[in-house]
């Protein structure tokens, strides 16, 4: 039976949105750009100049930062919906989710994250943790994403801690595409650069490879999610 994740959807529909973007983007840097007045249908005549063509290359960034945080985060309440439509209980969980559902209980009511409590703490609540409703995310935004801020390894990291290990780059300059993608989204998040600074070092071309790879990988990782879900792999039998 197939899995309906609610993150395909969202992905395929950002992923048209870039797509669309970049379209834009291509003729602004060919220089074969026509703009219609759509309320008067005449063609109205409007300079693009460098400047502005290198802030829109920079906005590329942000629109696949985007791409990439919201797709992790939905997988992820993917799994804590599937988790909660299954009715597992705590016992029948494999330890990389135990250990999740324990941090987030100290953090709840002890407001630390230590390796220390957790490992202390884990001896106890294996045996008698039952009220497991109390712990999954309420809102996507209660999810933890390791690092805060997503690139490759950190996706990497973040999967792992639910025992998914077989996230890995489809070729060498993968995970610099994820990185710079972050890099350059809080440069212009924290106004470390300017958008025409973060935008001028990048073609068309280069900006179409980066969205064409990120892409490819966040597929793949929604069919190994998918598969997660579909084997109940959150399960230890």
């Amino acid at each position: 039976m197939p899995i309906n994740l609610s993150a395909k959807p969202d992905f395929d529909n950002t992923k048209k949105e870039i797509e669309k973007y970049l379209t834009f983007l291509q003729h602004v840097e060919n220089g074969d750009l026509i703009l219609k007045n759509s309320i008067f249908n005449v063609e109205e005549g409007f300079s693009i100049d460098t400047e502005l063509t290198n802030i829109l290359k920079a906005n590329t960034f942000l629109l696949l930062y985007n791409l990439v945080e919201s797709t992790i985060r939905n997988l992820l309440w993917d799994i804590w919906r599937a988790l909660q439509q299954d009715g597992v209980e705590y016992s029948q969980l494999v330890e990389e989710i135990k250990r999740i559902l324990i941090e987030r209980k100290i953090s709840l009511d002890f407001y630390s994250n230590n390796n220390t409590i957790t490992n202390q703490v884990m001896q106890v609540l294996n045996a008698v943790f039952s009220d497991l409703s109390v712990l999954h995310p309420s809102e996507k935004r209660d999810i933890f994403l390791e690092g805060g801020n997503l690139g490759f390894t950190e996706i990497q990291k973040t999967f792992k801690k639910y025992g998914i290990r077989n996230i890995t780059q489809n070729h060498s300059s993968q995970p610099e595409y994820f990185n710079k993608t972050k890099a350059n989204r809080n440069h212009l998040a924290h106004g470390e650069k300017t958008f025409k600074e973060c935008g001028r070092d990048y073609t068309y071309a280069e900006l179409k490879e980066y969205n064409n790879s990120i892409c490819e990988f966040l597929e793949r990782v929604i069919g190994i999610v998918e598969v997660y879900i579909q084997n109940k792999n959150y399960k230890n039998i």
